[in-house]
Order: C-alpha cells, then sequence, then structure tokens
C-alpha cells in the first residue's frame, strides 16, 4: 500500500475514515441525511464519484418518492426557456 504522501496525499489523510465506511455507518444507525464538510473542490470531487459508486443512500420505497418528485419538477420546468 503506497504511503498517504506518496500517494500525493496530505498526511492527514490516513486519519480520515473512508466516506463510504462513514455513510455505511450512518446508515446502520439511522442518522442519514447527513452533512459533511469538505474543504476543497478537489475533495468534492472525490466524495462525489464515492457517493455516485456506493450502495444506494435511499430504500426502494423512498427512491420511488424521490423520483416522483423530480419527475413533476421536470414537468413544471417544460415550456420555460432560458433567457
Amino acid at each position: 500500500m503506497l504511503s498517504t504522501r506518496a500517494a500525493g496525499l496530505s498526511p492527514r489523510a490516513d486519519r480520515v475514515p473512508a466516506q463510504g465506511a462513514v455513510l455505511a455507518a450512518l446508515g446502520a444507525q439511522r442518522m442519514l441525511p447527513a452533512i459533511w464538510f469538505i474543504f476543497s473542490r478537489a475533495g468534492c470531487d472525490r466524495a462525489a464519484a464515492a457517493t455516485a459508486t456506493s450502495a444506494p443512500l435511499a430504500g426502494l420505497e423512498e427512491r420511488a418518492v424521490i423520483a416522483a418528485e423530480v419527475d413533476a419538477l421536470r414537468c413544471g420546468l417544460q415550456g420555460l426557456s432560458r433567457s
């Protein structure tokens, strides 16, 4: 395994828990949604990529509700033009 410095990360990066592990732990304790502060654009991009490839954060029922709400918003936006 590469050291944090060899991997181009700061020395404290090895003390920060993996995002997937934190999300799993918070989900198991029914503590989601949660706010996680990320203080760099690169860190935010890495977190977004990791979240996109992780297990779904919402259950089947909740995903159906979210999809219905997004569809309703899309319908409401149709016909609006960008000016």
